[in-house]
């Protein structure tokens, strides 16, 4: 079994240590590759592992170390079984063969080579040092006079990268942090991925780190919340909605108000595959009780839902889409059961949350419209919600209403408006199987979610 240091502070880990060892299972081992490193930073400055000797061999377990980067070395301890599973602690250079990969400075903040691929500048760069590397025969982890640098951004400051929620979340929570001092932010070793590092930097006081430990994290915002605080809770959509769903039903039966805040929401990105493709998450949040679910489509709309939540007496998941930055509505005041115009047309109607379906259901009209069908489009952000009878009479007019859908079939937008019309068609276009993995734009397109796809559902349905 193959483990990243970062990864020991899951508490699965240690919830199957103990009864690998009682069960004599001694056919197991584990390799961890500790390079010292995670998603953001250093594993010491994000949750510490403490004397993993001690916590290992008080599972019953053989505990080795080695140089990760030699085979003789790895070799000397495969070899030394016992009569208990063994666990192994190779020690690694994160990004070794690299000079700039390898060199993370001590006090740095963001580790810019974990996830994400090269440009192609950096790659070629990459591929020509270890090039060089191997000719000399210079060890992976060691620096030396390559003559090659890489391209790349301060190690205190995040990556740069394309307008999106994530980048509007890290100023917008920021400025409410400032303006809210009973907010408590809370992060999963993802404080890039999900734009907390401003409020970080600001108030390091209001700021919990707790690694990759999202049970452990909300738990922490159950007690905070009984204590009258209002704690902001973050994580990947599908880390926050499977791993920790036991802990949030109990501090939803406490009728406290806590934030829940999943970024990469929905099919894409899909390059990383099922377990961040955030599909089952709507359908987890919708079946708890004293919880209001919202995926605001635009910086406008995810400054209201953020405005909603703080004032709320209830808790509140907030679903964010990581890819894409449609045109704002400006100061808004969400309601649940309420749609919020986007696009006026007369012959049928399109309903919409987040970012990726908003962006694709405008460029699918605008296909439609060149074909003489005029399409209204409007988001609906509060998940689930049941149309107010206001919002229902705006929609009479239209025959046909197309409801798509970035997720899983749930108690959500198509379950709440497929029996309040009685005049209308009500389509549902969204994901009904398994996500398929890839570039965005190929996977949309499988999933019928991509605008050429909508564009000729709707055509058809339209005939």
């Amino acid at each position: 079994v193959i483990l990243g240091d970062g990864e020991l502070q899951e508490g699965q880990i240690w919830e199957s240590l103990p009864g690998a060892a009682r069960d004599n299972l001694n056919e197991i081992t584990i390799v961890v590759d500790a390079n010292e490193i995670q998603s953001d930073t250093w594993v010491t400055k994000t949750s510490p592992l403490g004397d993993l000797r001690s916590r290992v061999e008080g599972c019953g377990w053989q505990f080795l170390e080695c140089d990760g980067h030699s085979l003789d070395s790895l070799g000397s301890v495969l070899t030394r079984k016992q009569s208990v599973p063994t666990f192994i602690v190779a020690d690694t250079v994160k990004g070794a063969g690299i000079n700039s990969m390898m060199a993370f400075a001590t006090e740095g903040k963001f580790y810019k080579f974990h996830s994400g691929s090269l440009d192609d500048s950096n790659y070629n760069s990459s591929m020509k040092e270890l090039l060089l590397r191997m000719g000399r025969q210079i060890p992976p982890n060691q620096q030396f006079a390559s003559g090659v640098e890489l391209n790349f951004e301060s190690d205190n400051a995040p990556k740069s990268r394309p307008e999106s929620l994530v980048t509007s979340w890290s100023k917008l929570l920021s400025d409410t942090m400032t303006e809210n001092s009973d907010l408590v932010i809370l992060d999963a070793d993802l404080s890039y991925d999900t734009g907390t590092y401003l409020a970080r930097e600001r108030f390091p006081n209001r700021y919990i780190q707790t690694g990759i430990a999202e049970q452990d994290m909300v738990s922490i915002a159950g007690t905070l919340a009984l204590s009258g605080l209002t704690p902001i809770v973050h994580s990947f959509a599908t880390f926050l909605s499977m791993r920790p769903t036991e802990q949030i039903f109990n501090n939803l039966t406490e009728r406290t108000r806590v934030i829940y805040c999943g970024f990469l929401a929905g099919l894409i990105p899909a390059a990383p595959g099922f377990s961040h493709q955030a599909v089952t998450d709507v359908g987890i949040f919708l079946s708890l009780p004293n919880i209001d679910v919202i995926e605001p489509s635009c910086i406008g709309e995810l400054e209201a839902a953020l405005s909603f939540a703080t004032a709320s007496s209830r808790s509140t998941y907030i679903r964010i889409n990581s890819v894409g930055s449609p045109i704002a509505k400006s100061q808004l005041v969400l309601k649940p059961g309420v749609g919020v115009p986007r696009r006026s047309g007369s012959d049928l109607a399109i309903i919409v949350s987040g970012t990726t379906m908003l962006t694709q259901a405008l460029e699918a009209a605008e296909l439609l419209s060149s074909d003489e069908i005029e399409v209204s489009i409007y988001s609906y952000p509060f998940l689930g919600s049941q149309p107010e009878e206001n919002f229902l009479s705006a929609m009479e007019g239209y025959s046909h209403i197309f409801i798509l859908e970035n997720h899983l079939p749930a108690l959500g937008n198509f379950h709440c408006f497929k029996d309040s019309f009685t005049s209308a068609i009500v389509t549902r276009i969204g994901i009904d199987e398994l996500p398929k993995n890839g570039r965005n734009d190929e996977v949309l397109a499988y999933h019928t979610l991509n605008a050429e796809s909508i564009f000729r559902l709707i055509k058809k349905e339209s005939a």
